[in-house]
């Protein structure tokens, strides 16, 4: 993930909500309070449509003790997961990404969700999950690093719980 690390770091210091939404109005130049509503609200539109799929195809009433989301940027996902969990935990390369991150969990009064910094075995993540997520995350990491990474994730799922994980592929013919 080092060869992620700096561009992350980039993002998270200078353009975050950019590096996570990319349109002209989350700039940071630009960003206004207008624009943060419509990214929070996104996020949570995003998570309900997951909720729905899960309550609707899998477990009717789907409660997770513990949530884990990578790649998690500022938060815009794992705020949403975190009103549904009895705790959520967001990992993410970029420092910069995670201490907002835990200022928008303050700032959104949502005080059961903590944020580690990632790395490809996810050394600082312990225990494990009801309900592992990610999205538009692993499109940016090697493959074999993200082969590492998915083993992980797949390692810290409790058995029967649910892990809604966004890939992005090519073939090359």
């Amino acid at each position: 993930m080092k060869d992620n690390e700096s561009t992350w770091e980039y993002f998270g210091e200078k353009d975050p909500y950019f590096g996570v939404n990319t349109i002209p109005e989350m700039r940071s130049e630009k960003l206004d309070d207008k624009a943060l509503e419509a990214f929070f609200s996104g996020g949570e539109d995003y998570i309900s449509r997951i909720w729905t799929d899960i309550e609707d195809h899998f477990i009717p009433g789907f409660r997770p003790r513990r949530s884990l989301d990578f790649g998690c940027g500022v938060a815009r996902l794992t705020l949403p997961i975190a009103r549904r969990s009895g705790e959520a935990v967001g990992v993410d390369i970029s420092t910069g990404m995670l201490k907002l991150a835990a200022q928008n969990a303050a700032n959104f009064d949502i005080s059961n969700s903590s944020f580690l910094k990632g790395d490809e075995t996810l050394s600082k993540v312990t225990g494990k999950f009801d309900f592992i997520h990610s999205f538009i995350v692993f499109q940016h990491i090697n493959p074999k690093k993200g082969t590492l990474i998915f083993k992980r994730m797949v390692e810290l799922l409790e058995q029967g719980g649910i892990g809604a994980l966004h890939f992005v592929y090519a073939n090359s013919a």
